[in-house]
């Protein structure tokens, strides 16, 4: 949230919304991505 673009994209985005975007905010402990098994590479 504190890169460049972010910023742009905050002052920049909301005039071309419908409404204020719903997402889900969680922390979670862990020191990697999880894999995304649809796109699996054998």
């Amino acid at each position: 949230m504190s890169s460049d673009h972010f910023k742009k994209a905050r002052k920049t985005l909301p005039p071309h919304l419908a409404e204020t975007p719903r997402i889900v905010n969680a922390a979670l402990e862990q020191d990697d991505w999880s894999l995304l098994g649809e796109m699996a590479v054998d």
